[in-house]
């Protein structure tokens, strides 16, 4: 899978150049909050520069996500190729999934401190759905 410039610059005059409906895919694609991104009737340049200051936040989804996404919906150079990391998660991404997310920073925060954890409870809670969206959310 080919990746977008890894120079700050380059990745945010890349975005700059992509047509509004692009930007709102990478936008969706990486779930970026709402309160956080400037509404479509602002300038590019500034819904660019809030998508990086949030990815690279401690609650982004960080730049290598970004990267991959943008791959998918633009294409690339074939010079920028980098070998793709390792994912193998069975399910895709439910779109629906909503709510949970004292569980989810939980879970990162004890995977962050410990290096191990695990979903537990009664069946048909909704342990497997989370722990998608966790995958998903902080690969």
């Amino acid at each position: 899978m080919a990746n977008p410039p890894r120079d700050r610059s380059a990745l945010m005059q890349l975005l700059n150049d992509i047509p509004a409906q692009q930007l709102d895919m990478l936008l969706f694609a990486v779930d970026a909050p709402n309160n956080v991104i400037p509404p479509l009737t602002a300038p590019q340049g500034d819904r660019v520069a809030a998508l990086l200051r949030w990815t690279e936040s401690p609650t982004g989804r960080g730049l290598q996500v970004l990267q991959q996404e943008l791959a998918k919906i633009i294409p690339l150079p074939k010079n920028e190729i980098v070998p793709e990391e390792l994912w193998n998660i069975p399910y895709p991404r439910n779109l629906f999934f909503t709510g949970r997310e004292t569980v989810l920073q939980d879970m990162r925060n004890a995977l962050l401190a410990k290096k191990s954890a695990a979903f537990s409870g009664l069946g048909g809670i909704g342990k497997t759905q989370t722990a998608i969206e966790f995958a998903y959310r902080y690969r």
